[in-house]
């Protein structure tokens, strides 16, 4: 091969090598990372510098950058990033590529430390991994303080942790300050009731937490759920230790160290939030919901009932009223049919009210009940189709009856033939069908007519569970007051044997309840029992009446209960224990007499427990009043769900000072539950 030919073939050699290398170098430009989706980043972003610089002093400037080593983003801000001292005008918090932008809207306190805390808010953009427990803090003054604060807010009532709270400092001692004065320092509740106040200097504190519904941070509502404590807070800290535990992977320790940190203090304080009783009293709505209906709502619950007097019409004994125990919801019945016929009625209303000082004033009002339109139009439709009802029952009605005189002259025609001819037993035998046609026919009739005219009856609602427990009952509930009972047509009877026998029982109504009748007996356990209504032992206020009713059941066996017996340490005064289900409802509720609250006949099931010291005795939760000094009534939780099984007694000792009350209620019972941090994915398991 000569040169020329050899130094050709060379240099095509190098063409196609630099032409294959630069489609392999574009080939990568263009598929950045690994072809399978390479490992998962679960790097968090890192802080890289900050201007004005993290932690500085004798700073003015209102306009923060915050610079990271890789594109972040910041999630939730108004959730989860608290600027303390708190802000009036709501700071601007921007994130863009690898920089948070602060800009802070307020006039700067002189001598103040700043601090923004993000928690867990800052993420990088490809996978999510937070940047955990980032604060950012300068001062305006020639120091920093950086004592801190953390504790818990739960529910007063029922101990749930309480999420996005804020929880706030006053060096003011003043009870007043918590009405009159946004916070001095804040921070907020996380999905655990968990919160960190930072940035405090040395001092005594009072602590409030606050449902901040106005933005103005401080109480100032009394629909804001708040939270206060009577002890005062001392920040402090100290030098301490700590085990850092490093992973191989999920399951596999590296290295466990010891490493030391400033451990600050106090960092298990609990505040219990409540809602105030609303005391401020007003008519808040009324309304005419049926023509034989009145309602009249207050705003809170009431001493006395409302005076009505008609301005248009007689009122003396017009009324069957429902109310409620604290009178604050009322459903007046019309007795009087020419009233319930009334478009509308005008009523004068004399009633206790709260006037602007807050003082209880006897206020009268004039009040008009009208007919709802939409209730009109859907009489007329109702009126309608039941004239179209009617019409198609009168039809059917002629018919029948043309059935039956053709029936009566088919009978006639046969009688006269019988008389004419000697007796036949084919003739004898069409006679018997033309009677029999007849008879049935007329009974059709008969029955026709009486359902045409029967009146309305009265519905009666029975709930009765079957097996019934021994302790249990059967309710009864109506469509519309009762205005008389037969009691003589009611009858409880009890299988013995083969036979029924009579029993005992006893019927209660509760005033509060007018619509509902309650029925209860000296229950045997593994017995059957019949209920039996006879037709009109119930008569409505109207004059409908209840059908005929037959209905047996049988009481559980005591083979089928179990017992839990509670002995209660630590409680002084009057307590009730609540024995609960797994989802805080409360089944049984039990005075605790002398150190304990048992719990007979349980069916087999899974069981929490609650108790409440009731300070005032009122077998009821009472909330507080923070301008009277009155926490809400203690709470604590037995700290297992308990399984019951059939025939088994369980004697459970309690202690309720045993454990914090943080930790208290069941993980399975609280119904917050902890936010789960975000899964880390690859690009792999997106795709």
């Amino acid at each position: 091969m000569d040169k020329n030919k050899q130094h050709y073939y060379i240099n095509r050699v190098m063409q196609l090598l630099t032409t294959l290398m630069l489609g392999c170098l574009l080939y990568a430009c263009a598929n950045i990372g690994r072809p399978d989706g390479g490992p998962i980043d679960e790097t968090p972003p890192r802080f890289l510098e900050s201007n004005p610089g993290i932690k500085s002093v004798n700073n003015n400037r209102k306009k923060i950058v915050l610079d990271f080593d890789e594109n972040i983003k910041v999630e939730k801000i108004a959730e989860n990033v608290v600027v303390s001292p708190p802000q009036i005008k709501m700071p601007e918090i921007k994130a863009s590529g690898k920089h948070i932008r602060i800009n802070l809207n307020d006039t700067l306190v002189p001598n103040t430390t700043y601090t923004v805390d993000f928690t867990d808010a800052i993420v990088d953009n490809n996978e999510g991994n937070p940047l955990g427990n980032f604060t950012y803090s300068f001062s305006t003054g020639d120091k920093i303080d950086t004592l801190e604060v953390s504790g818990y807010i739960l529910n007063a009532e029922d101990l749930e942790p309480v999420k996005g709270m804020l929880v706030g400092l006053y060096d003011n001692l003043s009870d007043t300050a918590f009405t009159t004065l946004p916070f001095q320092r804040v921070g907020r509740t996380d999905s655990r009731g968990h919160f960190v106040i930072r940035g405090i200097a040395p001092g005594k504190y009072h602590i409030f937490g606050l449902q901040d519904n106005d933005q103005n941070y401080y109480f100032s509502q009394v629909r804001e759920n708040l939270a206060f404590s009577d002890s005062l807070i001392v920040p402090y800290s100290k030098a301490d230790t700590r085990q850092d535990t490093t992973m191989i992977d999920s399951i596999t320790i590296d290295t466990v160290l010891t490493v030391g940190y400033t451990h600050y203090f106090p960092d298990d304080i609990v505040l219990r939030s409540f809602l105030e009783k609303d005391t401020f009293q007003y008519l808040k709505r009324t309304s005419r919901p049926f023509p034989w209906q009145l309602s009249i709502q207050f705003a809170v619950p009431a001493d006395t009932l409302p005076q009505l007097r008609g301005l248009d019409c007689d009122l003396s004994d017009a009324f069957v009223i429902e109310k409620t125990a604290t009178l604050d919801s009322l459903i007046y019945w019309i007795k009087d049919t020419t009233l319930v016929h009334r478009d509308t009625l005008t009523i004068e209303a004399t009633y206790q009210a709260t006037d602007t000082l807050n003082q209880m004033i006897t206020k009268v009002d004039t009040l008009f009940f009208a007919v709802p339109n939409k209730y009109k139009r859907k009489v007329k439709e109702e009126e309608k189709k039941e004239e179209e009802r009617k019409k198609k029952q009168q039809e059917d009605l002629q018919e029948l009856i043309k059935t039956v005189e053709d029936s009566k002259s088919g009978y006639d025609k046969i009688h006269q033939q019988l008389l004419l001819a000697p007796a036949d037993s084919a003739l004898i035998l069409e006679d018997s069908l033309a009677r029999l046609d007849l008879e049935s026919a007329e009974k059709e009739k008969d029955v026709f007519e009486a359902k045409i005219n029967e009146p309305k009856m009265l519905e009666a609602e029975i709930d009765m569970k079957s097996p019934l427990d021994v302790y249990g009952s059967i309710n009864l509930s109506f469509e519309e007051p009762i205005a008389s009972i037969d009691s003589s047509a009611i009858h409880m009877k009890q299988k013995v044997d083969s036979t029924w026998q009579e029993v005992d029982y006893k019927m209660i109504h509760d005033d509060n309840h007018l619509l509902e009748y309650t029925i209860y007996s000296q229950w045997k356990p593994d017995t059957e029992y019949s209920l039996n209504i006879d037709s009109m032992a119930f008569v409505g206020l109207y004059g409908t009446y209840t059908r005929k009713v037959e209905k047996t059941f049988k009481i559980r066996t005591l083979e089928d209960y179990g017992e839990i017996y509670f002995n209660v340490i630590g409680v002084k005064g009057p307590a009730f224990v609540q024995l609960l289900d797994p989802s805080d409802k409360v089944l049984r509720q039990q005075k605790v007499k002398e150190g304990k609250a048992d719990f007979y006949y349980l069916e087999p099931a899974k069981y929490g427990a609650r108790l409440v010291v009731d300070s005032n005795e009122n077998n009821v939760w009472d909330t507080g009043k923070y301008a009277k000094g009155i926490a809400p009534e203690m709470v604590y939780y037995y700290p297992k769900v308990i399984e019951l099984k059939a025939q088994w007694e369980l004697e459970q000792d309690w202690n309720v000072h045993e454990k914090p009350l943080f930790k208290q209620k069941p993980s399975e019972m609280v119904k917050q539950k902890p936010e789960e941090k975000k899964k880390k994915t690859s690009s792999r398991d997106r795709n």
